[in-house]
């Protein structure tokens, strides 16, 4: 057993939460500190991107797999992994999940993230003047639409 010093407003947040879960406040740190991780040491080196990657075709594909069973595409059901790896594109914003040969076919809903690109391509300086300018912009587009 260890001593250590918390401000008291953590303390009380913590025997708070302790209370309400009915755990000691141990349990609670501990669960708190399970997510978190540190800089990888020597022993304990990062995932290679490939890995990574695998890793995440796997999710996407699952996600791919459960929207088609749900709608019975039995079709696209019976892709595999490596017909996968050739054939998927995305998940579009509605959850459906899509493949190549639906390019061109669809129309994606804009990405958000695209409006802010302008940010960074921009020459000025005050990031601020940059961010009230494309809101602007935005709004007088928004406006403009609704008439």
């Amino acid at each position: 057993m260890a001593e250590f010093t918390l401000r008291s407003d953590l303390i009380e947040r913590l025997n708070a939460i302790a209370r309400l879960e009915g755990r000691p406040v141990d349990e609670i740190i501990e669960r708190l500190l399970e997510g978190y991780t540190t800089k990888p040491s020597a022993g304990h080196p990062l995932p290679d991107p490939e890995t990574l990657m695998q890793e995440f075709r796997a999710k996407a594909y699952a996600i791919a797999r459960d929207h088609w069973r749900r709608i019975g595409d039995q079709e696209r059901l019976a892709l595999s992994d490596d017909d996968l790896d050739k054939d998927f594109w995305l998940i579009d914003s509605s959850g459906i999940p899509r493949l190549k040969s639906e390019r061109g076919q669809i129309d994606l809903a804009p990405d958000p993230l695209d409006q802010f690109e302008a940010l960074f391509d921009s020459d000025a300086d005050d990031a601020s003047t940059t961010v009230r300018g494309a809101v602007a912009e935005y709004f007088r587009n928004k406006d403009d639409l609704a008439d």
